[in-house]
């Protein structure tokens, strides 16, 4: 892993999470869904996707890396997530001219 490494390849279980709280699971699992709109899993999704959009943006990783990076199985996987969550492929996001003062 480079230096973009965040720990996505095994994020914490909400069990991991809820202890951390001192709470239940379900309780943790109800709080996150109250306080975030979103169950814990999806917040997870939602940071892990935002990260990958961050280095298709700012890194040279191939896809295949970057999926790997972010603690997809592949780039299949991660290309179907990141298509499904932005609505754009991470190929086109790379394309895309973006500003840059």
């Amino acid at each position: 892993m480079g230096p973009h490494c965040h720990c996505w390849i095994s994020p914490p279980t909400n069990a991991d999470l809820a202890a951390a709280l001192n709470l239940s699971e379900s309780h943790f699992y109800l709080l996150c869904q109250r306080m975030l709109g979103v169950t814990p899993q999806q917040h997870t999704m939602k940071r892990r996707l935002l990260h990958a959009r961050r280095l298709l943006l700012e890194s040279r990783l191939s896809l295949a890396e970057l999926a790997l990076e972010t603690g997809f199985a592949d780039a299949s996987s991660f290309s179907r997530a990141f298509k499904r969550h932005f609505n754009e492929t991470p190929g086109s996001v790379r394309r895309t001219p973006r500003y840059r003062p």
